[in-house]
């Protein structure tokens, strides 16, 4: 037998999957839908223990109205006129579909909107299996989703975040649909629709979905940067079939903002968009706190804001991974960069065009990176308005889980030679992790950087407590009793002499 019919390749230029890929492939997905399965029954089990917050007061308010908006043939406008102001700027679509659950009286009406938020957040978590998969490699999708699950501060926060935790559900979806459609040299129809309306999700959730936009954009340029530099190939033809492609998925993305956010529908939808946009890119609401032992302005944050909550809120195992997977990524493009200036110097064409081709077929975990490094960007660039802590871009933690799960799988092959002291280490440390988790979100009790006691208030209060933290944070009673629910782990700071 040849070596070719021995092992036959197929038409996409890889060879098939063996049986023993295969398994390790079906083992990964049993391992992910046990851990969501288990994660999912004990959260529909607790659900009704958490409390109301401010927030889900006013979009419960908004989802009825927004509803009445397309019921009555968009001639109500109370979801313009007797809502909160500027609530509008933001998309209704997950409150009307809560609204509609709530109206079959299923259960409380608390508890099933609790439900609703706690399910859209476990489906975006969901997303980081095929993320991983297609940009990383195989189990980095459950290292990432095992990674947020123990990180307290966005566990709690999918049961009762009415706003961020449906923006992170369709900014993790519309990331994946986008990985997937640059996934070929020129994206198949399928694909490009589904990245159209999932784009288009983002930004009929909230106004800086936009960014997924240019995500897209990114990833289809570099679809055009391999059709012009591989071997083979009709080059033209391609570059105009990426070109159509692109622009119909944009074309849909807006289509489907448009038909899922009525404040685009009452004007000219791109006038409507830029107030809404500009809004929360800089909000004038201005708030005084405590970020490490200084005092700052919303309005006018240090441009560390952002690196250094997050450092303070993700699980210790979760930021040495970071750390792991961010050394190797410099490495890379120092090395990338050494390449391309020595093929330069040395005029060696034929080497541009094979490290331009490594760089284009790079990019579905380039679309990774862009998803953490351009939002950060763009904060630090604008000086965006930030408050209650990181709730605003807690849609970054998953993506950071997914460049966590590089580092896992860098650490690896050096886990293998030693997994005994692997498994000493790690087994402690991944306890300790979950207790913690639990300690925060399931026993109802502030974390020993607030206080070493209960705090307890009537049912559904709602009170801000300046404690030892970089700033204020809203605590919540609980339905079931009056013992206040933390929203997650709060890093362990002292307060400023």
């Amino acid at each position: 037998m040849s070596r070719s019919s021995a092992n036959p390749v197929g038409t996409d230029g890889h060879e098939p999957a063996s049986p023993s890929r295969r398994l390790a492939v079906d083992t990964e997905t049993l391992a992910i839908s046990a851990l969501l399965g288990a994660v999912f029954v004990v959260g529909l089990a607790t659900v009704g223990d958490y409390g109301m917050t401010v927030d889900e007061f006013n979009a419960d308010d908004y989802g009825p109205k927004a509803l009445a908006w397309y019921t009555s043939g968009f001639t109500d406008r109370s979801s313009f006129d007797t809502i909160e102001d500027t609530l509008w700027y933001y998309g209704p679509w997950f409150h009307i579909l809560i609204a509609f659950v709530q109206s079959l009286g299923l259960a409380d009406h608390w508890t099933v909107r609790h439900a609703m938020t706690f399910m859209a957040g476990l489906a975006g978590l969901a997303a980081l299996l095929p993320i991983g998969r297609l940009a990383v490699g195989r189990w980095a999708g459950i290292v990432a989703i095992g990674l947020c699950l123990t990180t307290g501060y966005l566990y709690g926060s999918i049961f009762f975040t009415p706003i961020d935790i449906p923006f992170l559900f369709a900014m993790t979806w519309a990331t994946l649909a986008i990985i997937v459609m640059a996934g070929p040299v020129v994206p198949s129809w399928p694909a490009t629709i589904s990245a159209g309306l999932l784009t288009g999700l983002a930004i009929a959730t909230r106004a800086s979905g936009l960014i997924t936009q240019v995500y897209l954009l990114g990833a289809m340029g570099l679809c055009g940067l391999e059709a012009i530099v591989r071997p083979r190939g009709s080059m033209g033809r391609n570059l105009l079939r990426i070109g159509a492609r692109t622009v119909c998925s944009v074309a849909i993305g807006w289509v489907a903002a448009f038909a899922l956010w009525p404040w685009l529908q009452i004007g000219d939808p791109f006038s409507q968009f830029k107030p809404a946009f500009l809004l929360f890119a800089n909000h004038p609401n201005s708030l005084g706190f405590w970020s490490w032992g200084q005092r700052v302005l919303s309005t006018d944050l240090p441009w560390f804001y952002v690196p250094s909550q997050l450092a303070a809120r993700l699980p210790e195992g979760f930021l040495a991974l970071l750390a792991i997977a961010i050394v190797f990524a410099l490495a890379l493009v120092f090395g990338f960069l050494r390449a391309n200036c020595e093929a330069i110097a040395r005029r060696r064409t034929a080497r541009l065009r094979a490290l331009a081709l490594v760089l284009a077929r790079s990019r579905r975990q380039l679309i990774v990176w862009a998803a953490v490094i351009l939002p950060i960007g763009f904060i630090i660039f604008r000086n965006s308005t930030l408050y209650d802590g990181i709730r605003h871009v807690m849609f970054l933690i998953p993506m950071l889980a997914v460049i966590a799960g590089i580092g896992f799988l860098r650490l690896l092959p050096i886990l293998r030679r030693v997994p005994v002291t692997a498994a000493v280490i790690g087994g402690p440390i991944s306890g300790y992790r979950c207790g913690r988790s639990s300690f925060c979100t399931r026993l109802n009790m502030l974390p020993p950087a607030c206080s070493p006691e209960p705090w307890r208030a009537p049912m559904g209060a709602s009170i801000r407590i300046i404690s030892p933290l970089p700033q204020p944070w809203h605590f919540v009673a609980s339905k079931k009793g009056s013992t206040m629910r933390c929203p997650g782990d709060l890093p362990r700071t002292r307060r400023a002499s």
